[in-house]
């Protein structure tokens, strides 16, 4: 169990006992307020998706009744998980401090109920609570080595179903290969799509993070993706090369292959001169390549494009560049906001700093340095599950312990409803 707060301090001079200040937490604008929410969901969910209905309409056939053609009616699958934070607090933690005068007397002196420290660490833990589901809700990937992330799975995870990702680093084409299950038989090799990319003799159990590894060894063009031991990628200069590959099971390890091309012409579109940063001209560049790539049905329906500070900074600079002072909206209480081709842009600040401190565990990030992301979403195409506003924030006071504790639990999760509703473009 976490201390919330430690302390140092050995001394203090006259202050206030009642003033405090909290580090801002800065985590952008109402960003929910774009997607579905749904706040009362206590498991998983089957949202309903119906493909759209088109060319029924023929010529008239007499007194035949002549019906044609169908939609399609598939599930999409919210899945939330129980998740909590709890902490304690030690009031003789401010001993010898300013706070120190607001601790009780006597026997219950270690209990920090109805004092300011209670209300210090209540506030710093709702905050850190509210720091966390942001982190989660975009980062969160069941998949990921890493406890801090592998609560539930967040919206970049669930982005990753869309039909148009794109890749900034100037490759064209790039193939990431997710390996699970086990070797059924020791001594063959692993044949994905009728190539051999693994090592011979392997062994009977042979994990499918072992079999990655021993891909990347004995392939020139496969990589790691760091964080992620059961998967490789493979990066191409020109789209279409790794076509051959398809999802499948060889010797007890199955393999799913997802092929992310930025089309003809892209790798220049979305290549930087400089890792983690973008200029003027890249920015805008990059997105025209995303844009571009929308399916006609997102470009016609209400989108917001989220963005990362690395991105947002290089296309403030272009816009100020072109002296296109109306590319500036103002929401109402005055702060600047961007957009492109009308389409509202959000900025992520957060975003980067989780990139460069956790890219070893988020996918698709290759370095500390890959904090370019960009997407392109359709208002209300990904679901959010949570029973966040019904939650309970519990605190008592433990006598065994002396210690006051805290306590908060909630459910969470989010789904993609359309594949065909979001773009992607992902530094790597």
């Amino acid at each position: 169990m976490a201390n919330a707060i430690t302390t140092s301090i050995t001394g203090y001079t006259k202050q206030e006992v009642e003033n405090y200040f909290l580090s801002p937490l800065f985590l952008g604008e109402n960003w929910m307020g774009k997607f579905k929410l749904y706040p009362a969901v206590k498991g998983s969910m089957k949202l309903d998706h119906f493909a759209a209905l088109e060319k029924i309409t023929k010529g008239q056939t007499g007194a035949a009744f002549n019906a044609t053609n169908s939609t399609q009616y598939t599930q999409v699958s919210l899945n939330v998980a129980n998740v909590e934070a709890e902490m304690e607090q030690y009031a003789k933690e401010f001993v010898g401090t300013v706070k120190a005068e607001a601790l009780r007397l006597g026997t219950d002196r270690e209990n920090v109920d109805g004092t300011v420290i209670k209300q210090i660490v209540s506030e710093l833990m709702l905050q850190g609570v509210k720091r966390d589901f942001n982190r989660l809700m975009w980062f969160g990937d069941t998949g990921a080595a890493s406890t801090d992330y592998n609560l539930y799975d967040g919206i970049w995870k669930s982005l990753q179903s869309c039909d148009n990702k794109l890749v900034i680093d100037g490759a064209n084409e790039q193939t990431i290969i997710t390996l699970s299950g086990a070797v059924a038989a020791g001594g063959s090799d692993v044949v994905i799509a009728g190539t051999t990319l693994s090592a011979s003799g392997l062994t009977t159990g042979d994990t499918a993070a072992s079999i990655a590894t021993a891909i990347v060894a004995a392939d020139g063009e496969a990589t790691a993706v760091v964080g992620f031991p059961n998967k490789f990628r493979i990066i191409e200069a020109t789209a279409g090369t790794d076509t051959d590959l398809t999802s499948g099971t060889s010797n007890g390890i199955a393999f799913v292959v997802d092929i992310i091309t930025q089309g003809a012409g892209a790798s220049t579109d979305c290549a930087l001169a400089t890792k983690g940063k973008v200029t003027a001209a890249e920015s805008i560049k990059i997105l025209d390549a995303v844009y571009d790539a929308a399916p006609s049905e997102l470009v016609e329906l209400p989108k917001t494009l989220y963005v990362s500070r690395a991105f947002a900074d290089g296309y403030a600079k272009y816009l100020r560049g072109q002296g296109i002072e109306s590319s500036f909206g103002f929401l109402q209480d005055g702060t600047p906001s961007l957009s492109y081709n009308g389409i509202p842009m959000v900025v992520r600040s957060d975003w980067d700093s989780i990139l460069a401190n956790d890219f070893g565990v988020i996918d698709g990030a290759g370095s500390a340095a890959s904090k370019v992301r960009v997407c392109l979403i359709a208002d209300n195409a990904v679901a959010i599950g949570t029973d966040f506003d019904s939650a309970n924030f519990e605190t008592w006071y433990s006598q065994d312990n002396k210690s006051y504790r805290f306590r908060l639990g909630y459910k969470a999760g989010a789904a993609l409803i359309d594949s065909k509703m979001a773009v992607t473009a992902i530094e790597g």
